[in-house]
């Protein structure tokens, strides 16, 4: 199986309740577009330190015990934003001591990866947000008529895009959530196979 950037972009746009919705002919064009503002935006700070700029923003980091979930995921961080400039990041330990098991890799290393994707959001609080960068959606709205809605996961796609292009990761870190949900049994091999073959249909 090609675990390519557009595939697990897939995997996360089917999240959004507005996926049926989306025309077949462009499900790849939100994905490219989502991915290639990710990337776009970790060129013009791949030389910092993920730290560094947390210090030079005053964000304070706060590590949290207890976990927490959305849906069958676990939460691993989340950003909070504050109008007087008083941002905060918060880390849950459960939920790294986890992505640490199923990756290998080290507590900082996992946590500068976390630290990474809350920065994305932290500029996208700052500069606007990526999701608002693309092309609206047409769903049904009251009595026949048509609505406009913004699809809020191409953010957490182009958020992935950001970490990898910033850390030189092998793949998009969407990738250790897929692995999390098979090693827990909350998605079996033979389902990710007919995703695939699903995702093909749109190329």
């Amino acid at each position: 199986m090609d675990w390519s950037d557009e595939f697990l972009a897939y995997l996360e746009l089917k999240k959004s309740l507005f996926f049926r919705y989306i025309p077949k002919d462009a499900v790849l064009e939100y994905i490219s577009g989502a991915l290639d503002l990710g990337y776009k935006g970790a060129l013009e700070i791949e030389n910092n330190e993920i730290r560094e700029l947390y210090t030079a923003h005053a964000i304070q980091i706060h590590y949290i015990e207890t976990s927490a979930k959305i849906g069958s995921g676990m939460v691993r961080a989340e950003f909070e934003y504050d109008h007087r400039g008083r941002h905060k990041v918060f880390l849950y330990a459960a939920a790294i001591q986890e992505l640490i098991n199923t990756t290998g890799s080290t507590e900082k290393q996992v946590e500068d990866l976390l630290l990474v994707h809350e920065w994305f959001h932290f500029l996208e609080s700052e500069r606007g947000f990526a999701y608002e960068q693309l092309p609206p959606l047409e769903v049904p709205g009251l009595f026949g008529r048509k609505r406009k809605v913004m699809i809020r996961q191409l953010s957490e796609i182009a958020a992935h895009a950001f970490v990898r292009g910033y850390q030189q990761l092998p793949v998009l870190p969407l990738f250790y959530d897929v692995q999390e949900l098979v090693k827990n049994g909350q998605l079996s091999e033979e389902e990710m196979v007919e995703e695939y073959k699903q995702f093909q249909e749109y190329k």
